[in-house]
């Protein structure tokens, strides 16, 4: 190198670092995660917070609720392809301040499961589930969320014991004694419709 020569360095400024979130917002593997944690926990206002939403008190913590049921039902277990980069996974350049979880069935079609990044001020950007996803949580956890009477009905014939034996052999036992002793033919519907091994042993 000549004396007196000069060399200019390019110097490439240094990445701010991303400020962590005090709740795990940072990553959308991280809001997942701790949503779910919070729910868990039983804490619905915690769990409010991974919320983009405009409610607040008990119809935010309704919603967290409701967001979780529905996930817990409707959704396999996916939590390690989710990023767990600040930036997200890009997956869409069009809108990289979006990450699509998973997409599930409803009565009224497909609903993607969203997150999305948003900016809280001084807690700098974070992830939270995307309010268009939560639109669509009501009628959706309103679907998961109906129990038939032909579930309560076999659950209770099932679990329901008296003398150690399950309801549902008693009251086979009990359709099945009219039928020796007159015949088996009108009650041979309602065994079959019991469908208990007892009732159409009893039939033969």
């Amino acid at each position: 190198m000549a004396a007196g020569s000069f060399v200019w360095l390019r110097c490439t400024p240094a990445q701010p670092d991303v400020p962590k979130d005090i709740i795990g917002r940072t990553t959308p593997r991280g809001t997942v995660l701790e949503f779910l944690n919070a729910v868990h926990k039983a804490d619905r206002e915690l769990a409010a917070q991974y919320l983009n939403t405009r409610l607040k008190g008990k119809a935010a913590a309704d919603l967290a609720h409701q967001l979780f049921v529905v996930l817990d039902r409707r959704l396999p277990a996916w939590l390690n392809q989710i990023s767990d980069k600040a930036e997200g996974s890009i997956s869409d350049p069009l809108k990289p301040d979006q990450d699509l979880i998973g997409t599930i069935s409803s009565n009224n079609g497909n609903v993607d499961i969203v997150v999305e990044r948003v900016d809280r001020g001084k807690s700098g950007p974070v992830w939270v589930f995307s309010r268009k996803t939560l639109e669509s949580i009501p009628d959706v956890y309103e679907e998961v969320n109906v129990v038939t009477a032909e579930d309560v009905l076999s659950e209770l014939l099932v679990t329901t014991r008296v003398a150690g034996i399950p309801l549902f052999h008693w009251l086979a036992l009990i359709v099945g004694i009219p039928a020796l002793l007159f015949g088996h033919c009108a009650f041979e519907p309602a065994a079959q419709a019991i469908g208990s091994p007892l009732a159409a042993a009893l039939l033969r």
